[in-house]
C-alpha cells in the first residue's frame, strides 16, 4: 500500500507523516522513506533520512512556474549544472539515520525527467556504478544497483538538459508513505503539475491513498472568503481524482493557528472558517474529511500546545514541534487503524 501525503511546512522535514509510517509499517510490515525530493531546504532537520547536497543545482517549483521545466509530483524539479567543461557534476548523498545503527538504504529508484544525454555516477558505501539517463518521457524511472546492508548513497549528475525529481528508498512490501512537503504552498499551485507527469507517476507508484494538509498559508492573513482557495483545491482534487483513479483521498483540515489581540494570543478568526470550507470542499468532491483542529483541541488549543510544561509546538504559535508532530501522528494513525478494524469487524 503506497500513500502520497501531500502539504505544507507543517509535515516537513517528515513531520507527523514519520509517524504515522512507523505506525503502520510495524502494523502491516514495510520499510524504507518512500519519496525523497532530491534537495530539501530543512534537511539537516529531517531525522528520518540524511540529505546532502552540492550548492549548484537550480530549483523550480509550481509556486513559481518556469516555462519548459515540469515539476514533479512533489511540484519541485531540480536542475544540475550543465557546465560539460567541468569535472564534477552536481552532486545529492543520501545516508540512513546514523541514530539507527541497524538501519540500512532498501531498494533505491530514480525519477528523472525527458534527457538525451544524462548520466549519473553514483556509489553506495564507496562502490563505484555509472548508468547512463536517457529517457523520452517527462517521467522515467531507474533502479540503481544497490549492494545490500549499504547506508550511504551519493549521486552526481551530469546533462545538457537533465532535470530530476527525486529518489525513492522503499521495500517491495508493506507500506510505503512518500512525504511530499513544499513550504509556502496552499495546495492550490498543484494544479500546475502537468496531468502527463501525473500520469507518469501514477504509472511507477500508483498511490492507494492520496492525503492532503494544507491551509496554514490559506490562514497567513485576514483573508475570510477564500473562495479563491475552494475553487483551486477543486480543480486539484478532481485533477488527481482523474491522474490516480485508483487512490482514494483524504483532505485533513488545517490545525489551530494564533494571533495576538490586546496583548495574548488567540485563535486566528479566519482558521475555523477556514476549517468549514475544507470540509465543504471535501463533501463537494466526495473525499475523506479530518479535522486537525478538532483533534488538537479548537479554540485556542494552540495556546495550549505552545505554552504547556513539555511544549508541543513552537512560539511561533503556527507549527507543531517534532513532540507535537509526533502526537498528532499518532491520533491520526489510531483513527485510521480504528476504521480499518471497523471495516474488518463489519465484513460479511
Amino acid at each position: 500500500v503506497r500513500i502520497a501525503w501531500f502539504g505544507d511546512s507543517m509535515i516537513e522535514g517528515d513531520l507527523i507523516t514519520s509517524t504515522v509510517r512507523n505506525i503502520m509499517q510495524k502494523e502491516f510490515g514495510g520499510s524504507g522513506v518512500g519519496f525523497v525530493s532530491l534537495i530539501s531546504p530543512v534537511a539537516a532537520y529531517r531525522k528520518t533520512i540524511e540529505l546532502a547536497s552540492s550548492s549548484d543545482w537550480k530549483t523550480y517549483t509550481v509556486l513559481k512556474p518556469q516555462r519548459g521545466l515540469f515539476p514533479g509530483i512533489s511540484g519541485q524539479v531540480f536542475v544540475p549544472r550543465s557546465d560539460s567543461t567541468l569535472t564534477m557534476g552536481s552532486w545529492v548523498s543520501f545516508k540512513s539515520p546514523s541514530d539507527q545503527t541497524k538501519s540500512s538504504l532498501q531498494a533505491i529508484k530514480l525519477y528523472y525527467g525527458k534527457s538525451v544525454n544524462g548520466s549519473i555516477n553514483y556509489s553506495f558505501d564507496g562502490k563505484q556504478s555509472r548508468d547512463s539517463l536517457k529517457g523520452n518521457s517527462l517521467v522515467n524511472e531507474q533502479a540503481l544497483s544497490l549492494k545490500p546492508g549499504s547506508h550511504l548513497l551519493k549521486a552526481e549528475f551530469k546533462g545538457d538538459s537533465l532535470t530530476v525529481f527525486g529518489i525513492s528508498e522503499e521495500s517491495e512490501t508493506g507500506i510505503l508513505i512518500d512525504n511530499l512537503s513544499l513550504r509556502g504552498n496552499s495546495g492550490t499551485p498543484m494544479q500546475f503539475i502537468p496531468e502527463k507527469v501525473l500520469k507518469g507517476f501514477n504509472k511507477y507508484l500508483k498511490y492507494d491513498l492520496i492525503v492532503l494538509q494544507y491551509g496554514t498559508n490559506v490562514v497567513a492573513g485576514t483573508d475570510t472568503n477564500m473562495v479563491w482557495y475552494e475553487h483551486g483545491m477543486i480543480k486539484v482534487i478532481n485533477r488527481l481524482k482523474k491522474n490516480f483513479p485508483q487512490a482514494d483521498i483524504l483532505l485533513i483540515s488545517v490545525g489551530d493557528k494564533s494571533c495576538k489581540t490586546d496583548m495574548q494570543f488567540v485563535t486566528q478568526p479566519n482558521v475555523p472558517m477556514l476549517v468549514e470550507r475544507q470540509r465543504r470542499l471535501a463533501r463537494h468532491t466526495g473525499i475523506a474529511f479530518w479535522n486537525l483542529y478538532q483533534a488538537m483541541g479548537g479554540a485556542n488549543s494552540m495556546v495550549k500546545w505552545v505554552e504547556s510544561a513539555k511544549p508541543m509546538a513552537n512560539k511561533d504559535y503556527t507549527h507543531l514541534n517534532s513532540r507535537g508532530a509526533a502526537k498528532i501522528g499518532k491520533i491520526i494513525s489510531n483513527n485510521l487503524l480504528n476504521e480499518y478494524n471497523l471495516y474488518k469487524k463489519n465484513r460479511p
